[in-house]
């Protein structure tokens, strides 16, 4: 591995295309160009063989200078990663472009994502995902809007002088931080509050915790009955346990079955 690492800085030093396939290759506008021709359908895109017929030309001098133009592609490359800007078409009206200016400027208009920003202070981005699509127009560091999907639903936030204060809204459920002083949560994984450093607490249907002074003392109760009839009833679905230091000391009701833990491990 080390040694084609060692080769490929060799080769780019005298001039090459620059990596196809890796990280490095990810970070190129001209690969994400290319993807979307690859996954064009077959009609709305011309083949590679045409591609050159039509006249295709590269100087490959990657990292230094990268030029490519093609009749469905363009890309410019200049002591890359700092400067790299271009456009490709999948169809009669479908077209992508990019330029970046790093660390400062990024200008993108994708298929399934755009962006623009302006660093450090505007961020404009839109990105599909099978897990939800993603929106942020965050106005670095006074005001932020987020629109995103967590905990498998969609949540829009705001945020103020980010990191210190946001408010986030879901399908019943909420959440506000005060960050590092105060945080409730309701409906979302990490429900309940917290005041830091010295509590926490929440509950969720038979479910419930209580941290005071983390990891000082710590109360966990994790049920699946369905409500308080079926809590009482069915001691099996719920486990129970109290622990201090962090479970130097701990006691433990698993199922029904009552047992007091020493040292993390020892269960008498």
């Amino acid at each position: 591995m080390r040694r084609d690492a060692l080769l490929w800085i060799a080769l780019c030093s005298t001039g090459c295309a620059g990596p196809e396939r890796g990280w490095i290759a990810e970070l190129r506008g001209r690969t994400e160009t290319r993807r979307e021709r690859e996954e064009a359908p077959e009609s709305a895109s011309p083949s590679a063989q045409a591609d050159i017929a039509g006249g295709r030309v590269e100087v490959p001098l990657f990292p230094l200078l990268y030029v490519e133009r093609s009749p469905e592609a363009s890309a410019t490359e200049v002591l890359w990663p700092l400067y790299e800007s271009g456009s490709s078409s999948t169809a009669p009206g479908v077209a992508s472009s990019f330029f970046r200016l790093r660390p400062l400027i990024y200008v993108d208009s994708f298929e399934r994502s755009s962006r623009v920003v302006i660093f450090p202070v505007y961020f404009h981005l839109r990105e599909q995902h099978e897990s939800g699509d993603l929106a942020v127009d965050h106005f670095w560091p006074l005001y932020g809007f987020h629109r995103e999907w967590i905990d498998l639903a969609p949540a829009t936030t705001h945020h103020f002088a980010w990191p210190l204060i946001y408010f986030r809204f879901g399908p019943a459920r909420w959440k506000v931080s005060i960050f590092p002083l105060v945080a409730a949560s309701e409906g979302y994984l990490d429900r309940g509050w917290w005041i830091a450093p010295v509590i926490r607490w929440g509950s969720q249907g038979q479910s419930a915790f209580f941290y005071l002074l983390d990891p000082l003392i710590a109360y966990e109760r994790d049920s699946i009955a369905e409500s308080v009839e079926d809590f009482a009833a069915s001691p099996q679905k719920t486990r129970t346990s109290f622990n201090l230091l962090g479970g130097l000391l701990g006691w433990e009701n698993d199922r029904g079955y009552s047992s007091l833990r020493l040292l993390w491990w020892l269960k008498i």
